[in-house]
């Protein structure tokens, strides 16, 4: 299971398992082929992420790349943070992966000193 951030998720994606609002109203089925029109409405309903089939050989990957180009101790304190949950659920590594992403995104970029 990967979920997928929903600015990423385009039309035509099928989604892997059903989406709920916070109150549990079910407002898509697994198996939904989403459209323009479903992508607005999961929107204007505040859901953020979705499941997507397909979607693990995207995103459930291992972060070699990010543990590549981060710095030991710029993963710590996010590892710390995770340190009491089930980092092997699904929706925890994806946060977690996400969380090392935005880490990797606000890294100092090293040679561009202007000039």
């Amino acid at each position: 299971m990967a979920f997928v951030d929903l600015d990423e998720v385009k039309p035509g994606m099928v989604l892997k398992s059903d989406v709920a609002t916070s109150k549990g109203h079910l407002l898509l089925i697994a198996g939904t082929e989403l459209s323009t029109k479903h992508l607005r409405i999961l929107k204007g309903r505040d859901i953020t992420i979705v499941d997507i089939i397909g979607a693990d050989d995207l995103y459930d990957t291992e972060d070699t790349t990010v543990a590549q180009i981060l710095p030991i101790e710029a993963t710590a304190p996010i590892t710390e943070l995770f340190a009491n949950t089930d980092t092997a659920h699904p929706f925890m590594k994806e946060l977690m992966r996400l969380c090392k992403k935005r880490a990797q995104e606000n890294q100092p970029r090293h040679g561009n000193h202007g000039g």
